[in-house]
């Protein structure tokens, strides 16, 4: 069974944009159903940068949380963290933008998704060689050999259907 981990943007970018809560409810009814299943999850990094304006979004939010959807960190290893930041160097990123990315979610998702074989899910894009000082989800999980997809690809795996009523 494949695991997988939901980065921030994906609650953002669906709600900004092509799956806004009140256009596509079966999006966010979708992910309510999958939020309880222990083979889709995120970490409480991303319910903390996750902070919604939208009430509706909000009571969204609580119902995650109250599943259990939102992992502590306290179990990712040393081991795991000096790995994803010895690529960063090695991948000559910034000492800069590696201190700063190691401040947020990305950071430690990707260092659960290292231990814990997970499948990260991200809307993030590749940024080319020459951003050293913008570190993406999917540079590292690339260099990591970690797998990293779209919520349309997430979606497609997990055979999402939203039907018009």
């Amino acid at each position: 069974m494949k695991k997988y981990l939901i980065d921030t943007n994906i609650f953002i970018e669906s709600a900004n944009r092509h799956y806004a809560i009140d256009i596509c409810p079966g999006f966010w009814d979708f992910l309510i159903k999958i939020s309880k299943l222990d083979n889709v999850k995120s970490i409480i990094q991303v319910y903390d940068e996750f902070t919604p304006d939208d009430e509706r979004l909000k009571n969204f939010r609580q119902n995650l949380k109250g599943n259990h959807f939102f992992l502590p960190i306290e179990n990712i290893t040393p081991e795991s963290y000096n790995e994803v930041t010895k690529t960063l160097i090695d991948m000559g990123y910034a000492q800069q933008a590696i201190a700063n990315f190691s401040k947020h979610a990305d950071y430690f998702l990707i260092a659960l998704a290292l231990q814990e074989n997970y499948i990260i899910v991200t809307q993030e894009a590749k940024s080319g060689n020459n951003a050293k000082n913008q570190i993406k989800i999917p540079n590292v999980c690339d260099r990591l050999g970690i797998e990293c997809i779209d919520v349309v690809k997430f979606l497609r795996d997990e055979k999402a259907k939203f039907v018009l009523e």
